[in-house]
């Protein structure tokens, strides 16, 4: 089941914050979201979207702290994962050539 009850601009809206100049403003959710097993470049539109977003780094740090689910920073869940599992095995590699 998908989760595609906000855009990534609609996250943090009360706040004076990176998502209210977001591209995504205003479209669609389900845009941003696809369904278990669902090839994610049947939502090239939402890539798109975000390859013109200004705040798309923003976004994406957002989400890999945050979001599981959806389209984040024109990155998919995958993505994510690669990016988190990158950036600790840096910290790890820089914390055992200090030791």
């Amino acid at each position: 089941m998908k989760d595609c009850t906000r855009t990534p601009s609609e996250v943090w809206v009360s706040l004076d914050s990176w998502a209210d100049r977001a591209n995504c403003k205003g479209v669609t959710a389900t845009e941003f979201f696809m369904e278990v097993g669902q090839d994610a470049g049947v939502h090239w539109e939402a890539f798109d979207v975000c390859s013109r977003c200004e705040v798309k780094n923003e976004c994406l740090e957002h989400a890999l702290e945050f979001e599981r689910f959806g389209i984040w920073g024109g990155t998919t869940e995958v993505e994510r994962i690669r990016i988190r599992r990158q950036r600790r095995f840096r910290a790890n590699r820089l914390v055992s050539n200090v030791s």
